[in-house]
């Protein structure tokens, strides 16, 4: 599941990223080929995660972007385990 989190991460903005970068990006934290980022991509697509741009003539990715959809419920997330953390921060402080 590390490569999902990671294209997840690399994506997180909402914004298209070529192919590359996105792969560039995943290497940093992972160790994957080609095909296995064309195959979790298309996950995350048929998930409604990621949208893809390929070619007419060839099943590839030039780029992808996390839909809107997944940047607000990722958001979510985030703020949610930084509630969190917050709170068992303030529970730390508040004990003798």
């Amino acid at each position: 599941m590390q490569i999902l989190d990671r294209i997840l991460e690399v994506l997180s903005d909402g914004h298209y990223r070529p192919f590359i970068e996105i792969m560039t990006g995943v290497l940093e934290k992972t160790t994957v080929n080609e095909n296995q980022l064309e195959l979790a991509l298309s996950f995350l697509e048929e998930a409604g995660f990621v949208k893809r741009v390929r070619t007419k003539w060839s099943t590839r990715t030039l780029k992808a972007a996390l839909t809107p959809k997944a940047v607000k419920f990722l958001e979510r997330i985030k703020w949610l385990e930084d509630q969190e953390e917050e709170a068992a921060h303030t529970s730390l402080e508040m004990q003798p």
